[in-house]
């Protein structure tokens, strides 16, 4: 029998976070360019709250 992992859930705040931070680590995004909220909300297709949200949680983590 094949054990199954468990569905990951994510808010569109974890989601946009995690793949700002997959680009930032890339280098897709040049060291100290701006990354403005309505650029990226456009891009995710998704409200500037969760892009808000997600740019201070990377800007906390460092």
């Amino acid at each position: 029998m094949t054990t199954l992992q468990p569905i990951k859930r994510q808010t569109l705040t974890s989601a946009v976070t995690e793949s700002l931070r997959q680009r930032i680590l890339s280098g897709e995004f040049a060291d100290g360019q701006q990354l403005r909220q309505e650029a990226l909300s456009n891009e995710y297709g998704v409200s500037r709250v969760p892009v808000r949200e997600a740019l201070r949680q990377l800007e906390a983590e460092g």
